[in-house]
């Protein structure tokens, strides 16, 4: 019999009989409360008390850290109400509590000496008492029937004791419309809202969160990694971040910027689910920015080290997701902090006025941001997880986790493979409910998971390529079209030969790829001037000359001298006057496909380099325009190579 605080007094009367009554504690006819020891009446109160709940306070361990009791009682003839009262059990130990609850406990015949019967009443029926064990926490447990996973609404696994949570605003956002088999088909369709590397990520990075605890516990499994999502403001982070983490009706977005208190909250209470740290980026002045910084820092070494970590320490009990304009800078200092997070570039969902805007997109996801169907899909999941994670879920886990770490074998950071490896594991694990619930065929499943496991590769390879502030993309992008486009040329050293080294800015060679070392260096004012003109009719305009050399520098992607970001580097002009330029090397392996288009480049260039001289040399000298030639040769950059090396030479030819 469940009690309610809206049960009248004779619900309650009957819940008493019908669970503490006997030979020695009774109600009689007349609505008192009596007590019989050894066949004799030992006392009677005009009083019932009628315990209704006993409640175990655990510690995170699950050890009983507090006890306390939830009572009614009846007066006057068991006809009288009070209100229910929630006592210590160390308060038990004499009458004050009564007193103070029930002015009329004299009256009552409740005295110091006649509240021995009561406790002895206590005592008796202790065991009969509904118990329940109460925790500070969601999420996943243990006890001695197994895991289970507790939220506000109750207890999801096949534990026989009863649990709950003090926290009541952690129940589960629930479509009652949609089946089981419903949620996961349109979870799985949740995955062509946008960019497939930012679905398959979130999805995955949510189910992994809801696994936390049982990994953590197995000591070498434990998922150490935050994840960034990162992009211009307007696309759609912040809320397609939430429609992959909400799982609750509460917020699970915390900003960046909040008192470390409140993030320390945040990420603690979101025990086995996705806490999102939104809005990096945005700091007005370089103080605020270094005190971002440094609690994003804090946060992301926790994760990293939780499992090193005493029990007792507040650290994150779930995943960490953050969320910003921009990602941390790429620097010696942020080396560790980087190794700790899969960073993913944000796709254009909502901004029309930015590139890669789609109306289907935004769409499909105001579709499912209305249907909520991957928190419906996790409620049933979490049954299924519940049986998994008692019988040999881990030690699968943990088998096809190590074949992942060899199949995701690469030159990045051992750390990123491990949280490459986690999140393909954990969906695949997801994909192994929907085939054995007969949702999907085996089939499908593999081409499911055949096509998931080439995302995580893609976003592997993501993870070794600079991810740099939008200003310095933009600054690249512009660069790789000026050069396939030929609006700036660049050569190799053997093409210089003729010019001992120097290169001819006049005629757009503003540039020297060096193969062995990889090193690029530009002529800076001149590229940049080509640049920010293109960025102008691409309305992104770069930033100063300045500004944009010094961005280049914190992404680590410029080789500095010791005279500083520029360096001296010998030219000439197009009558083969020497002269000097600034110029800055840059890092070309951190440049993605320059090295590779520049080689491309340059091969072309000679194979049209032995076509024109195959072309002069068919020609008679007196039917030649030697004009038009020059020209040729100077639009295809061929003047300026050793295949062409002596000018002497040709103005004679060309003067013949």
């Amino acid at each position: 019999m469940n009690i309610r605080d809206s049960d009248t007094p004779e619900s309650l009367l009957a819940f008493f009989n019908e669970s503490y009554a006997g030979d020695h504690f009774y109600v009689d006819e007349n609505g008192d409360f009596n007590v019989h020891i050894s066949g004799q009446k030992a006392s009677t109160f005009h009083f019932i008390l009628i315990p209704v709940e006993k409640v175990n306070v655990l510690d995170k361990q699950g050890n009983i850290k507090d006890m306390r009791y939830k009572f009614y009682a009846l007066r006057e003839g068991a006809t009288v109400l009070l209100e229910p009262i929630t006592i210590l059990k160390k308060e038990l130990h004499n009458v004050n509590w009564i007193r103070r609850w029930n002015q009329f406990a004299v009256l009552d015949s409740i005295t110091p000496k006649s509240y021995v019967w009561i406790l002895q009443f206590l005592n008796h029926i202790d065991k009969k008492i509904p118990t329940v064990n109460e925790l500070d926490l969601i999420g996943w447990h243990k006890d001695e029937q197994g895991w289970f996973f507790l939220h506000s609404g109750g207890k999801i696994g096949k534990s026989r004791q009863t649990y709950r949570t003090t926290f009541t605003e952690f129940k589960f956002l629930k479509n009652n419309s949609l089946s089981e088999e419903q949620a996961f088909k349109e979870t799985i369709e949740m995955l062509n809202i946008c960019d497939q590397k930012v679905t398959y990520a979130l999805l995955s990075y949510s189910l992994l969160s809801l696994i936390v605890t049982p990994l953590v516990e197995s000591k070498d499994l434990s998922p150490n990694f935050a994840m960034w999502i990162y992009g211009k403001t307007g696309l759609g982070k912040t809320r397609l971040s939430s429609l992959f983490t909400s799982f609750y009706d509460t917020e699970n977005i915390v900003r960046v910027d909040s008192y470390k208190k409140d993030l320390k909250s945040a990420y603690t209470k979101h025990k086995d689910s996705v806490i999102v740290v939104d809005d990096y980026g945005t700091s007005k002045t370089a103080e605020n920015e270094y005190r971002t910084d440094e609690k994003v820092e804090n946060i992301i070494r926790w994760l990293g080290d939780r499992q090193l970590s005493s029990v007792d320490d507040a650290l994150p009990t779930g995943m960490a997701l953050f969320t910003g304009e921009r990602f941390l800078n790429n620097n010696e200092k942020n080396s560790s902090t980087i190794a700790r997070t899969i960073r993913i570039s944000m796709d254009n969902i909502f901004n029309r006025n930015e590139p890669g805007f789609d109306s289907a997109k935004m769409k499909r996801f105001e579709k499912f941001e209305k249907m909520n169907p991957l928190s419906t899909s996790i409620f049933f999941y979490l049954d299924w997880l519940s049986e998994k994670l008692n019988s040999q879920m881990i030690d699968q886990y943990k088998s096809d986790f190590q074949k992942l770490r060899l199949k995701f074998e690469s030159k990045v950071h051992s750390r990123i493979i491990d949280s490459i490896s986690h999140l393909f594991n954990t969906f695949n694990f997801y994909i192994l409910y929907a085939a054995e619930k007969e949702f999907i065929t085996p089939l499908e499943s593999q081409i499911i998971s055949d096509n998931a496991l080439q995302i995580f590769m893609n976003i592997l390879e993501d993870q070794s390529k600079p991810v740099v502030h939008p200003q310095v993309e933009l600054f690249l992008e512009l660069l790789i079209e000026a050069i396939r486009g030929g609006a700036v040329k660049i050569a190799l050293p053997h093409d210089l030969s003729y010019s001992n080294g120097r290169l001819n800015p006049s005629n757009g060679t503003l540039g020297i790829y060096y193969p062995d070392t990889e090193e690029l260096k530009l002529v800076w004012e001149s590229s940049y001037g080509i640049l920010y003109q293109e960025s102008r009719k691409r309305n992104e305009i770069l930033v100063g000359v300045k500004k944009l050399g010094k961005l280049l520098e914190e992404a680590n992607l410029i080789l500095k001298s010791s005279s500083g970001i520029t360096t001296p580097l010998q030219t000439q002009d197009e009558n083969f006057r020497h002269s000097t330029s600034r110029a800055i090397t840059f890092d070309a392996r951190k440049i993605v496909n320059v090295s590779e288009l520049i080689i491309k480049l340059d091969e072309q260039s000679k194979q049209d380099t032995l076509r024109y001289i195959e072309e002069w040399e068919g020609i008679e000298d007196d039917t030649y325009d030697y004009q038009d030639i020059e020209e040729s040769l100077s639009d295809a950059n061929l003047i300026d190579t050793g295949l062409i090396s002596n000018e002497d030479e040709w103005n004679h030819k060309k003067g013949k």
